[in-house]
C-alpha cells in the first residue's frame, strides 16, 4: 500500500509526525536519484506552521515512485517570510553509513558477497538484505583507510553488482535498514513511454565541448627510437589512433525525459535505476524511438509524476 506522505522521526527512531499530501500543509516534494553521482536526496517546501519537528537534523521517511521507503536526514532548513519553510535533506546511509568508522586497509579473500558485505556493516546499524545476491568467491582488497560506503563500492566492482538501500518501517518505528547487492538486470520489462499518452515533456542536449577532430599517436620508445612492442608498427599505431579518434569526434547527445506516474497507467509494473524503457514520439524532429536505460528519478510525491 502506498502512503504519499512524509514520516518524522525523534533521535530513538519513533515515529513523531506524518504530514499527509492531502492536508494542504505539503507544497512541494521532490525525491532525486541519480546513480552516476550517487546522489539521492529529498527536497521539498511546506507551511512553517507544520514544520515544528523539521528544524533539527531529524530523519524523515517517504516512499519513492515504486512504494519502497527510503530515508533522509535533514541537512539544511529555511523559514521564508511568506509563511513557508523549505527543507533539503540526503539519504540516510550516506551519513551512517560513509561516515561511519572507517576500515583499516586490508583485504577479503575469497569472500562470498555475503560474507564481504555483512564484515563491511559490521559497525554501521544497516543489515545486509536477505535479498543479496550469490556472486562466487572473489578477493577485495583497499590500501589506505576507507569507509564502509566506500568498500561497499569496491564490492559492486568486484561483484559486478549495484547497491540498493532501503529501510522496514514499523507502525511505530524503523525496523531495519538494509543494504542489497544486486547484479544490474538492464532489461525491456514492456514500459514504452509515447506522446499522447504519457510522455509529457523531452529536451535532447547536443554536447560538443569534447569533440576532437585531430589526435597525435605517439607510439612507446626505447633509447634507439624503436618501439619496445614488437608488435607495434606504422599501420598498427595507425589504427590504433583512428579508432581512438572515433570515440572522440562524435557529439555526446542526451535526453531528458518527462512522464506521468508509471504506476498509473501499469499498476503492477516497477521501473528502477538501471532498468531499459523504451522512449516513442513521431513528431519530434527527427522522429524519436530509442532505447535508454534509467540512470536517474526525479519523483514528485504530489503529483505523481517521474523523470
Amino acid at each position: 500500500m502506498k502512503h504519499t506522505g512524509i514520516h518524522i522521526l525523534d533521535f530513538n527512531d519513533k515515529i513523531i509526525d506524518y504530514i499527509s499530501r492531502d492536508d494542504g500543509a505539503l507544497l512541494n516534494a521532490v525525491m532525486s536519484t541519480n546513480a552516476e553521482e550517487k546522489s539521492e536526496t529529498f527536497d521539498f517546501t511546506m507551511l512553517n506552521d507544520r514544520a515544528e519537528h523539521l528544524r533539527e537534523r531529524n530523519r524523515i521517511i517517504a516512499q519513492d515512485n515504486n512504494g519502497v521507503y527510503r530515508e533522509f536526514i535533514i541537512s539544511h532548513v529555511v523559514d521564508n517570510f511568506d509563511g513557508t519553510t523549505d527543507v533539503e535533506s540526503n539519504a540516510s546511509y550516506l551519513e551512517d553509513i560513509d561516515k561511519s568508522r572507517p576500515i583499516k586497509p586490508g583485504k577479503y579473500s575469497s569472500y562470498s558477497t555475503s560474507q564481504a558485505l555483512n564484515e563491511t556493516l559490521r559497525n554501521t546499524g544497516w543489515e545486509m538484505s536477505d535479498d543479496t545476491e550469490h556472486g562466487g568467491m572473489r578477493t577485495t582488497s583497499w590500501t589506505s583507510y576507507s569507509t564502509p560506503y566506500e568498500v561497499i563500492n569496491m564490492l559492486c566492482t568486484t561483484y559486478g553488482m549495484v547497491a540498493e538501500y532501503y529501510i522496514e518501517l514499523g507502525s511505530h518505528t524503523v525496523e531495519h535498514r538494509y543494504v542489497t547487492l544486486k547484479k544490474p538486470v538492464s532489461l525491456f520489462k514492456g514500459k514504452e513511454i509515447t506522446k499522447g499518452k504519457d510522455l509529457t515533456g523531452m529536451t535532447r542536449t547536443v554536447d560538443m565541448s569534447e569533440v576532437r577532430t585531430a589526435l597525435y599517436a605517439i607510439g612507446p620508445e626505447n633509447d634507439t627510437g624503436q618501439s619496445d612492442d614488437s608488435n607495434m608498427t606504422d599501420e598498427r599505431l595507425t589504427t590504433l589512433a583512428k579508432t581512438e579518434l572515433n570515440k572522440r569526434n562524435k557529439s555526446a547527445i542526451s535526453y531528458e525525459i518527462t512522464s506521468t506516474d508509471i504506476h498509473r497507467h501499469y499498476p503492477e509494473m516497477v521501473v528502477s535505476l538501471h532498468d531499459t524503457v523504451r522512449i516513442k514520439d513521431r513528431d519530434f524532429r527527427p522522429p524519436l524511438y530509442i532505447e535508454a536505460e534509467v540512470i536517474g528519478v526525479d519523483y514528485n510525491l504530489l503529483t505523481d509524476e517521474s523523470n
